[in-house]
C-alpha cells in the first residue's frame, strides 16, 4: 500500500486522503498476537507549488520502493537480495545491483552461494563500480543451527560499473564480521571488523575477539593485516575517515595489550583509536558518552550525513540521504505496529513498518512526502518456528 501524504495538485490530494484512510498495517494470523500497536500519523503538508521533477521522481521512487534496504552514496545506491533458495542443496541465489539516485539500474552481479554466506559491506568505489563482502556466518536462519566445520572463507568481490567481475579475494578461516566496514583511500581498500583469534595475539594470550584491520590494493591483493587486541572481548562500532587518518570507535573488556590502563576488566568500556594510512596506532584512549549508533546515511557536498542530523526532524529512523542539488531526499523508516509470537520464542517480536520518502527544498522546507509499506513477509519465519515447535 502506497500512501501519498503531500502533493501540490487537488486531484492528487483527494487521492491522498483516500489512501491514508484505507491504509492499515498487515494483521498477523493466530497464534500471533498484537501486544502493542501505535500508528502515528505522518504530517500532511499543503504546498503551493512542487517542481514537476520532484513530483515525478517521488512517485517513481515510491512506486518501486527504490531505497528499501539500500545503501546510499553521493551519486549511487547499492542493494542486494536473495532471488532463490534451494533448501535441499542449502544454497541461495544472490543479486547485488547498483543504481543511480533516480532508480535506474547501472550494473548488477548475480551468483550462487551456500546458505551459510550472506552479502554485507556494500560499497560504491571511486572507479564507478562497487564491491561487497560475501561473509561466512556460523549461525543459520536465526534458529541456532551451527554450521561451522572449519572449512570456510569470506570473500571481497569487486565489480565494475556494469557488474563485470574485477577481483574476488578470499580470506580463509575469516568470518564476515571481520570485514564489516570498508573505506577506499589512495587506491587502496581498507577493511575493519571483529575477528575471532584462536591463536595468541599481542598480549601473548588467546582472546575471544579482537579488532581486525586489513589493506587490499586496487587489484584485490592483501597488502597488510593487523589487529587491535587485548585478552578479552573487543567489538568495533564505527569507523570514520578524518583528514588523513582513520578513527575507530569500539568497546573493550580488556585491560592489557592495546588497552593497558583501561578502567574496564570484565565489562565493556568505550575506546577511540586513531590510525594512520599504514594502520599504525597514533592514539588510543577511553572516551565515554559517544553515540555509537549514529550511522552514516549519505553525503552532501563531500560531507558525510549521519542519522543524528535528522533524528529530531522525523518520528522514525533515517536510513538514506541524497542531495539532488536544488532539493534533497531523506528516506526513513516509520514503525506502524509491533506484535509477537505466542508462546515467545527466539526472534518472536516483529514490526510492521513503512518506508517514507521526504523531499525538502534547499531551505529545509518539506515539499513532498509519501510512504509505502515495507513490512517483510514473515510467513517463512512463522513456518520455521511452527516447524520447530511441532
Amino acid at each position: 500500500m502506497i500512501r501519498f501524504l503531500s502533493r501540490c495538485r487537488w486531484p492528487a490530494l483527494l487521492l491522498c486522503l483516500l489512501l491514508v484512510g484505507c491504509s492499515t498495517a498487515p494483521q498477523p494470523s493466530a497464534p500471533y498476537v498484537s501486544y502493542s500497536v501505535e500508528v502515528s500519523t505522518l504530517p500532511s503538508v499543503e504546498v503551493s507549488q512542487v517542481p514537476d521533477e520532484v513530483a515525478t521522481l517521488g512517485e517513481t521512487l515510491v512506486r518501486d520502493n527504490v531505497f528499501y534496504d539500500a545503501v546510499a552514496f553521493s551519486d549511487r545506491l547499492l542493494r542486494t537480495e536473495v532471488t532463490a533458495h534451494d533448501e535441499a542443496a542449502r544454497t541461495r541465489e544472490h543479486r547485488v545491483w547498483m543504481m543511480d539516485p533516480y532508480g535506474e539500474t547501472l550494473g548488477e552481479y548475480r551468483f550462487s552461494a551456500e546458505e551459510a554466506y550472506s552479502v554485507r559491506t556494500l560499497t560504491a568505489t571511486e572507479d564507478g563500480g562497487f564491491l561487497f563482502v560475501l561473509g561466512f556466518s556460523d549461525l543459520q536462519n536465526g534458529q541456532g543451527t551451527w554450521a561451522s566445520d572449519g572449512g570456510y572463507a569470506s570473500r571481497v568481490i569487486h565489480c565494475d560499473s556494469s557488474g563485470a567481475l574485477l577481483f574476488d579475494t578470499e580470506f580463509p578461516q575469516v568470518k564476515g564480521g571481520a570485514l564489516d566496514f570498508c573505506i577506499e583511500a589512495e587506491g587502496r581498500y581498507y577493511f575493519f571488523g571483529d575477528v575471532e583469534t584462536p591463536e595468541t595475539d599481542v598480549t601473548g594470550i588467546a582472546s575471544p575477539s579482537d579488532i581486525a584491520l586489513w589493506i587490499l590494493d586496487g587489484k584485490g591483493n592483501l597488502l597488510q593485516q593487523k589487529v587491535i587486541a587485548g585478552s578479552d572481548f573487543e567489538n568495533l562500532l564505527q569507523v570514520e575517515q578524518r583528514d588523513e587518518n582513520f578513527v575507530l570507535s569500539l568497546w573493550s573488556q580488556s585491560t592489557d595489550g592495546d588497552f593497558i590502563g583501561s578502567s574496564g576488566g570484565g565489562y565493556p568500556v568505550d575506546w577511540v583509536f586513531t590510525l594512520d594510512k599504514d594502520l599504525n596506532i597514533l592514539d588510543g584512549k577511553e572516551q565515554s558518552g559517544r553515540d555509537f549508533s549514529d550511522d552514516r546515511i549519505g553525503f552532501s557536498q563531500g560531507k558525510a550525513i549521519h542519522v543524528s542530523d535528522f533524528s529530531e526532524e522525523v518520528p522514525g529512523t533515517p536510513t538514506a540521504y541524497v542531495d539532488y542539488g536544488d532539493y534533497y531526499l531523506l528516506v526513513w523508516e516509520h514503525i506502524t505496529g509491533v506484535y509477537e509470537h505466542t508462546p515467545i520464542t527466539i526472534s518472536s517480536i516483529w514490526h510492521t513498518w513503512e518506508t517514507v520518502y521526504s523531499f525538502y527544498s534547499r531551505e529545509g522546507e518539506l515539499i513532498y512526502q509519501a510512504a509505502v509499506d515495507s513490512t517483510p513477509d514473515y510467513s517463512q519465519y512463522r513456518a520455521a518456528i511452527e516447524g520447530s515447535e511441532a
